[in-house]
C-alpha cells in the first residue's frame, strides 16, 4: 500500500502519536482517575487528547507560518543583496 518515502512518513507519524498518546493516556489514569472500563472514560480520554492534538496543530501551524513568512522575507533580501 505504502512504498518508500510515504511508508516512511506514516510510520513516523504513528509513532510520534504513539509517544504521545501513552503518556497523556498513563497520566489520566493515574491522576484523574479515568475508568478505562467504561465508555464514558474511553470518552473523556478520546475527548482529552483530541483537544490535545487541537491545539498542537494550531501551534505547529504557526511555527510553520512564522518560518514561512521569515523565509519568505529572507529570500527578497537576498535578492536585493545579489543585485548590488
Amino acid at each position: 500500500m505504502f512504498m518508500g518515502k510515504n511508508r516512511d512518513v506514516v510510520q513516523i507519524i504513528l509513532i510520534v502519536l504513539g509517544g504521545m498518546f501513552l503518556p497523556f493516556f498513563i497520566t489520566l489514569v493515574l491522576l484523574f482517575h479515568v475508568d478505562v472500563f467504561s465508555w464514558s472514560g474511553w470518552v473523556q480520554i478520546i475527548t482529552a487528547f483530541f483537544y490535545f492534538l487541537l491545539i498542537f496543530g494550531v501551534e505547529l501551524g504557526s511555527v510553520i507560518l512564522y518560518f514561512h513568512i521569515t523565509n519568505h522575507f529572507a529570500e527578497k533580501k537576498l535578492l536585493r543583496l545579489k543585485r548590488k
